[in-house]
């Protein structure tokens, strides 16, 4: 018989039960369902009734801070100078003695991977997990006034044999960490930390680049009404035809020529699909200054 091992991402929280893209406390604000025309859309605009602040924290990751030496010694903790392995494009692989990763400066990206053998095995819960992630985040530069959600999770492997799962056992500690301001979460800015069973950091995802001082559109003229006809009409532009949706407020991130980004507000549409994820449309709210 032949064993074949699988990766899979536990749903479950060191403590409890969670969905990956929730937290466990998460709770829902008291519906406001809206019935559009004649369309079949059913609209939940209950989480846009809070507004976002018009103002972002003095203190942020900055662009002096999205270094080589930065993202290897504290990110990663190495203690001797990476060399340059590769150049292809923006990115520049480097290895130290203990890490081989991918950089691009100033996009604050890096891919790492840690070949240091294995310690003994630790019992993590989900709080120390996620303090140990935090603290060095900290160490490398994010303030905590753009930290939002931090997601400790499992990753688990299951053997199968036969066609019959096996038993499960622990692959590695993980932790979402998602870049937030205001309460409003960045589009695609977030770090994945991995600890291995013996509790060291071995591998690190991250998206991350810093902030422009200023050009952010961080405010909306239009209305609650206003926004969910605009999240009908761009559904339906993109070829849905109903369903139950989900509005909330996001932030997409602007690149400028310093490599540094301009936050933009805008309105994330989540639509509910049977047997598959959640489809998700971007709103224009006509952000202004």
């Amino acid at each position: 018989m032949t064993l074949i091992s699988r990766l899979f991402l536990s749903a479950l929280l060191l403590t409890g039960c969670a969905k990956l893209a929730d937290s466990a406390d998460d709770e829902d604000p008291p519906r406001a369902v809206a019935q559009l025309g004649v369309t079949g859309f059913t609209v939940d605009s209950s989480a846009l009734a809070t507004i976002p602040g018009t103002t972002l924290p003095a203190q942020r990751l900055r662009l002096d801070q999205l270094t080589l030496a930065n993202m290897s010694q504290s990110l990663l903790g190495a203690t001797e100078s990476p060399s340059l392995v590769s150049v292809r494009g923006p990115q520049r692989n480097y290895r130290t003695l203990a890490w081989e990763f991918s950089i691009q400066l100033p996009g604050g990206f890096v891919s790492a991977l840690s070949s240091a053998p294995p310690g003994a095995p630790v019992d993590l819960t989900a709080a120390e997990l996620q303090t140990r992630t935090l603290a060095r985040l900290s160490q490398f530069g994010l303030p905590t006034t753009e930290v939002g959600r931090a997601l400790p999770r499992q990753a688990v492997t299951q053997s199968e044999e036969g066609g019959a799962a096996g038993p499960t056992y622990l692959h590695s500690y993980k932790t979402f960490v998602f870049r937030a301001f205001n309460g409003v979460e960045v589009e695609g800015h977030r770090a994945v930390l991995s600890h291995g069973r013996d509790g060291k950091l071995r591998k690190v995802t991250m998206r991350w680049p810093a902030l422009a001082e200023g050009g952010h559109l961080l405010r909306t003229p239009l209305t609650r009404a206003q926004i969910e006809q605009r999240a009908v009409a761009a559904l339906s532009a993109a070829g849905e035809t109903g369903g139950a949706v989900h509005l909330s407020w996001r932030y997409v991130a602007v690149p400028t020529s310093t490599g540094e980004v301009t936050l933009k507000l805008t309105v994330a549409a989540h639509l509910a699909q049977q047997g598959s994820e959640a489809r998700i449309i971007d709103v224009d709210v006509a952000p202004i200054s």
